[in-house]
């Protein structure tokens, strides 16, 4: 375990040095001005943070005051007067965002990714092609986490009225208050958030009691939809986030019956990716062990088999994103000429959706449990074809005499010879139907329970076996950033400043892995 002194020297001698401030070009004033801060002290300073798991006032404070290890992780041991403060990262982080969302990009991911890579390189975990072929095959392990979300989780009824209290705070501190209508007015008093939203009832009256106050909740929200739509156009609507949150949170909680009313949706047909909090629309829900209010995290980390690794990729996403969709980004965004790559993973990723993408970028998935109904191991004996449409041949070697493959269900009808199947020990395994009349038999197998029986059969090999192990690391990854990290407490709203966070402390664990690795290494060459 890295020692407090050490820990800031890790920031200073890996990460400083590493970052790139031709980058960070655009962020810079062209204007004639006082001299600009560097980019380097502004992410040093904030990986050292999430180091020492500290309120960015105390960090600040504890380098005002002359804290030499601070000092140091940040190169301002020489210099007379600490150039950092609360407004100078206010304004930093403000320009990160402002620029991401122009360009549609993450400046500081790009960052934390081609610095992990370079560490991964040094390390000798990731081929180096300036002495290396390019042959070598990169063990990644990937698994993902759920990360909370700084927002309160609200109820149906707090939704509905803190978005109504949202818009009507914008109409009042724009001077339109007179667009506010009479029976509106109680949102703006005091204590009327206290009078809606929390009450004392007997336990068979509260459903009664809710159900009422959501309905008549909603029925203000759509007196104050028809006032804003009589009054804005939707552009503007659309351009101010206090408006356009109303609008999107009325589209989703509230529908027309039969007759034409406005009444509150089924709570079983709002989707999970509705708003949760008019506060941070970024915010979706998602059960999965559990009721779950945030973003997902996806963690792809190379290694070398014998404990030393590097996050070399991290995906931050709405928690209703599927693994599989996780796993294209990360496949998405290698080089076609790159290294092969043995893909550890859980039963959760992949899919035959993904095998050309996989082949096209020479990734070898190994799936290392399976999700969903087991498959007969019988199927995977069944010889099929490449493009998954035709039989080859049956689990006792007869080759089909004919075959037809159905687009819609995946299904392969093979039409098996001489009635082959009618005295086949696996006959009632495989469901054929025998003709004796004709003197055939068909079988219907379909094209994925196939490929799941062989993945089965493959899983108790010892080749799956040592990566079910390797992969089984990464549970420690989630472990690490959750516990030393706090990754489930990050003060910020929103997945755009959230990531500020999240990549800062991948790379404070990418430095602290490298100084273990540099120890490993010491040991050996000791040993040897």
């Amino acid at each position: 375990v890295c020692s407090s002194d050490l820990r800031a020297k890790l920031v200073g001698d890996i990460i400083y040095p590493n970052i790139d401030e031709d980058k960070f070009a655009d962020l810079f004033s062209k204007k004639g001005s006082c001299p600009n801060i560097e980019i380097r002290k502004y992410v040093s300073f904030l990986v050292l943070e999430r180091m020492y798991k500290m309120p960015e006032a105390t960090a600040l404070e504890f380098l005002r005051c002359g804290a030499l290890n601070f000092q140091y992780a940040i190169h301002t041991t020489q210099e007379d007067r600490q150039p950092l403060s609360e407004s100078s990262l206010r304004r930093f982080r403000r320009g990160i965002e402002r620029y991401n969302k122009e360009h549609k990009t993450d400046l500081l991911k790009g960052e934390f990714e081609r610095i992990s890579k370079k560490l991964g390189m040094d390390m000798g975990i990731l081929p180096n092609p300036v002495n290396e072929d390019g042959n070598k095959t990169v063990l990644v392990r990937m698994d993902s986490m759920m990360v909370e979300a700084h927002a309160k989780v609200m109820t149906r009824l707090e939704i509905l009225y803190m978005t109504i209290v949202v818009a009507l705070r914008y109409l009042l501190r724009n001077d339109m208050d007179e667009l506010i209508p009479a029976p509106l007015a109680h949102y703006l008093q005091e204590d009327d958030h206290n009078k809606v939203l929390y009450y004392r009832a007997k336990e068979e009256d509260k459903q009664a009691i809710q159900t009422s106050r959501i309905n008549a909740t909603a029925q203000e929200m759509v007196m104050l939809y028809d006032i804003l739509h009589l009054n804005f156009m939707p552009h503007f609507i659309d351009s101010v986030p206090e408006l356009s949150v109303f609008d999107r949170v009325y589209g989703e909680q509230i529908v027309a019956d039969e007759n034409g009313a406005r009444i509150p949706r089924d709570k079983h047909d709002i989707s999970a990716n509705s708003v949760q909090n008019p506060f941070d629309e970024t915010v979706t829900y998602r059960n999965k062990r559990g009721p779950h209010h945030g973003s997902v995290l996806n963690v792809a980390e190379a290694h070398d088999g014998n404990g030393n690794g590097v996050i070399i990729h991290a995906e931050l996403a709405q928690n209703t994103t599927s693994d599989n969709e996780l796993e294209r980004k990360f496949i998405e965004q290698l080089p076609a000429d790159g290294p092969a790559i043995e893909l550890q993973t859980d039963g959760g990723y992949g899919s035959s959706e993904l095998e050309g993408l996989e082949k096209s970028k020479n990734v070898n998935r190994k799936s290392t449990s399976l999700t969903g109904k087991k498959a007969d191991p019988v199927f995977a004996d069944f010889d099929i074809d490449e493009d998954g449409k035709e039989v080859l041949s049956c689990p006792k070697g007869h080759a089909p005499t004919s075959c037809k493959y159905n687009e819609n269900t995946g299904t392969i009808t093979a039409t098996m010879p001489d009635n082959c199947c009618a005295s086949c020990p696996y006959r009632d395994r495989c469901k054929a139907k025998v003709n004796n009349k004709k003197s055939r038999s068909t079988v219907r197998v379909k094209t994925e329970t196939v490929k799941r029986a062989k993945h089965a059969k493959k899983l108790g090999t010892k080749e799956y076996k040592k990566a079910a192990n390797d992969r089984n690391a990464s549970e420690g990854i989630m472990s690490v950033l959750r516990r030393k990290y706090d990754i489930d407490h990050i003060p910020v709203f929103g997945l755009e400043r959230s990531s500020t966070w999240i990549w800062c402390s991948l790379l404070s664990y990418n430095a602290v892995k490298y100084q273990r690795y540099q120890q490993w290494l010491e040991k050996q060459q000791r040993a040897a």
